[in-house]
């Protein structure tokens, strides 16, 4: 079995709410991880949802932005956060993914299109796993049936079963189509009327009989009768041996071969546009084809010189062509440096130039042969043809130019002009006319009645009763066709029905135990119903859901009779069961602010669901804090991670309850002359709120209603009551937590003066820094200079969380933190 995909992590940067590159791992030492963030509205929150949600659309944007900006649209530009180009932040979002063993990740920049990776987890995703709360009720109440019905049809996989279902229908249409087509059939019988003068209207063996013995043979021979429309019939075979004595009779047969004869010799045009044909023709084309041919071969010959030397060539060409070193040229045995040409190089360019020469002429001989046998084979069917024309013309026909071209193309010698062929040409359109008056005259004199038009008409006759034979045949082969199909396609429509059914079956129950799950366990929960329209219903491509609200209202709609929170349950329940029952390839959900209208034990109860969501890998937001305290309490924490935003800041972007300002960005800032008074506060703020939470002085840390100088307050005291005293840092006369605790970096823009219009310089807060970096490195475990801590309940002090030493200021050489 495959192994499913999920996120090893995600990065974002110049996106949305994200200036700076943010990382959110989704994986440790035991598995994949799911994550839960929280944050007031227009913090950011939502930027992490929407980013899966643009790196998996095939359109390169989010559903609410539309990819112009147009109205209520704000476009693809507004995936690109507002300060990305001030600040030169590329924008993308980059995504690993882990399938068992294997890795695979893709970064797609804004307006890129859909990458390889993003392809391959959408081909295993047969439902949307992103969903927002603002959306979910679409599919219960907000919604056609249509668009219902295809959102189903991608879930349960069912383009292709109705592709072979549509498929059936549409042969078992075509062959319907074709056992009630009767234009063949109509064809034969017009046959039939034209060939009888209308005497008969449709296909009958017995009435053709009557008319062909009655109206054609007794005109002939009252005892010539046909027992069967058949070339076996003793009628047939006379009347085919009567019909060959009559030609006989009348000579019409040698007649017709002269006439064949003198077309084959000058072919008259029948049509403008026609190219003249005919043996003389040909023959008077072989001879300047072969002249030309000739004249080809002799300039070829005069341009080559040392044909004889072809192999020679040919062997030294190869030779030239290796890797062999050599000194001498392998023609001439002459040093390349003593020979005309000078180097190796020249003597292969010249040998290719020679061996070019030598194959044109050779090219051109075998062009001359061709054209001499097309020239000897034109001239022998010629010559065959005129002596059949003296063979077939009687006295009565005049071929005197015949006889003298005749004459003249045996005595012609190969190279020399063809004959001429205006008088034999014109003498032999004369005789085709005379030939052909002659054949019309026969005609005439048989007169209607002849053994020659009565088996033309039976002939007629024979090959309407093969072709409607042949229709009868087709028909009834097309009829059973017809039947068969029309078993197989009830067969296969009974399958896909009854498959259908059982996963909608399964899809039903497994939302209306996630529903009650939801809504509490002494919740009712209303049958729900989904159904696909019926085959043979007017609107096929349709499909309803509908609820037994009570026993008298069965059937109905849930946005009639359901209140607000538990449409949104419904909605819920079955976007939840449809991704755990289809996508069993992709393990992932993410979920924005999905607790629109829930109380609190609602709250509990989605948390209880998520936490029962198996091996699937969650991602949720949230603004609702109470809902965001019950997941951490009630999901497991070692498959969660839990994350809060502090804040949007300027230059950055969301900052979370972890985050850490890169002492690198402070260095740079102030390397270039920049203020960087904002990050250092910044900074401060972030360790004290980490140590303070190591060593769990008595702040508020869930609220996260703190400032700089109380947990600077908080920790001064702490270490107070413990007898831990930092040492003081150089130049001060202070201890330095005094500053923290007066917000001496928030005043750095006033310059520690009262004066508030006064600006501090580069060097106070590269001062500053300094300090501050340097009583940071103080709190560093004095055996092993560790500078992460923790404070088991059971300890008054803290402890080094790697070697467990008790804490205290004696490290000399602090590492920096």
């Amino acid at each position: 079995m495959t192994e499913p995909i999920t996120i090893e992590k995600i990065e974002l940067s110049g996106f949305r709410a994200y200036l700076e590159p943010k990382v959110f791992p989704l994986r440790d030492k035991h598995g994949s991880l799911s994550l839960a963030v929280f944050a007031p509205n227009g913090k950011g929150k939502s930027s992490l949802v929407d980013s899966l949600e643009y790196y998996f659309d095939k359109n390169g944007t989010l559903e609410i932005l539309g990819r112009n900006s147009t109205g209520t649209k704000g476009g693809i530009n507004a995936l690109r956060n507002v300060d990305a180009e001030k600040y030169r932040k590329d924008t993308y979002v980059h995504i690993w993914f882990e399938q068992g063993r294997e890795k695979f990740d893709d970064r797609r920049p804004i307006s890129a299109p859909l990458t390889k990776s993003a392809r391959r987890v959408m081909d295993l995703a047969k439902v949307q796993f992103v969903i927002r709360g603002h959306k979910l009720r679409w599919f219960v109440d907000g919604t056609k049936q249509v668009d219902r019905y295809k959102e189903l049809v991608a879930w349960l996989e069912l383009d292709p079963l109705f592709g072979v279902q549509e498929s059936l229908r549409i042969l078992k249409r075509r062959v319907t189509e074709m056992v009630a087509d009767t234009s063949d059939a109509d064809e034969r019988t017009y046959d039939i009327t034209r060939v009888t003068d209308n005497s008969v209207s449709s296909y009958d063996e017995r009435a053709l009989l009557d008319w062909l013995n009655g109206s054609v043979l007794d005109a002939l021979d009252e005892s010539l009768r046909f027992g069967s429309l058949s070339d076996g019939d003793p009628a047939f075979l006379e009347l085919t041996r009567r019909e060959e004595a009559e030609r006989k009779r009348s000579g019409i047969d040698v007649l017709k071969s002269l006439l064949a004869t003198i077309d084959d010799l000058h072919k008259p045009l029948s049509a403008p546009q026609e190219t003249p044909a005919g043996l003389i023709l040909s023959f008077e084309a072989a001879v300047l084809k072969f002249r030309d041919a000739v004249a080809d071969a002799e300039t070829a010959q005069t341009a080559t010189n040392g044909s004889e030397f072809s192999d020679v060539w040919q062997s030294a060409k190869i030779l030239l062509e290796s890797e062999t070193e050599l000194e001498k040229c392998p023609v001439c045995d002459t040093e390349f440096t003593s020979s005309q040409l000078k180097t190796r190089e020249n003597v292969y360019a010249n040998l290719l130039a020679n061996i070019t020469t030598l194959k044109r002429y050779i090219d051109a001989r075998e062009a001359r042969k061709n054209a001499e046998d097309e020239l000897t084979r034109a001239k022998r069917d010629l010559g065959e043809a005129l002596k059949l024309v003296f063979r077939l013309s009687g006295p009565e026909y005049q071929h005197g130019d015949v006889d003298d071209y005749d004459g003249a193309l045996k005595s012609w010698e190969v190279g020399r002009e063809a004959p001429s062929s205006e008088r034999v040409v014109n003498e032999l359109v004369h005789l085709r006319d005379s030939v052909s008056a002659d054949i019309e005259n026969i005609g005439r004199q048989q007169g209607e009645h002849t053994y020659g038009s009565a088996l033309a008409k039976v002939r007629s006759l024979l090959d309407t009763k093969a072709a409607m034979e042949r229709i009868k045949r087709t028909k009834a082969a097309q009829a059973a066709i017809q039947e068969n199909l029309g078993r197989q396609s009830n067969a296969v429509g009974e399958s896909i029905v009854k498959h259908i059914r059982s996963l909608l079956d399964e899809l039903q129950n497994e939302t209306s135990i996630l529903y009650k799950g939801i809504q509490g366990r002494h919740a009712r929960v209303p049958q729900i119903h989904i159904k696909l329209a019926d085959e043979g219903s007017a609107n096929q491509r349709s499909a309803q859901l509908l609820i037994d609200f009570a026993d008298n209202r069965k059937g109905v709609a849930p946005g009639g009779f359901l209140s607000d929170s538990q449409i949104h349950t419904l909605a819920l329940a079955l976007r939840l069961a449809a991704i755990r029952m289809f996508n069993s390839g992709v393990k992932i959900i993410a979920l924005d602010d999905i607790v629109t209208s829930y109380d609190a034990d609602r709250r509990k109860n989605i948390a209880a669901v998520l936490s029962d969501c198996g091996d699937f890998q969650v991602i949720i937001v949230t603004h609702d804090e109470t809902f965001f305290d019950t997941l951490r309490g009630q999901l497991p924490q070692d498959r969660w991670r839990f994350k809060r935003i502090k804040k949007l800041q300027d230059g950055i972007g969301p900052i979370f309850d972890d985050h850490k300002t890169k002492d690198e960005r402070i260095d740079a800032k102030l390397a270039n002359g920049e203020d960087a008074a904002n990050d250092m506060r910044i900074a401060e703020e972030e360790w004290l709120t980490r140590i303070c939470y190591e060593f769990r002085t008595p702040t508020d840390f869930q609220r996260n209603r703190y400032t700089n100088s109380i947990l600077a307050k908080s920790l001064g005291k702490f270490l107070k009551e413990r007898n831990l005293e930092p040492p003081n840092v150089p130049g001060n006369a202070n201890p330095f937590i005094r500053s923290l605790q007066i917000s001496a970096t928030e005043n750095l823009s006033s310059h520690f003066n009262d004066n508030a219009y006064k600006s501090a310089s580069i060097g106070d807060m590269q001062y500053r820094w300094d300090e501050f970096k340097h009583f940071r490195s103080l709190f560093a475990c004095p055996e092993c200079g560790h500078s992460r801590f923790k404070r088991p309940y059971d300890v008054t002090k803290p402890v080094c969380a790697k070697c467990e030493t008790p804490f205290n200021f004696g490290y000399q050489t602090p590492p920096t933190s």
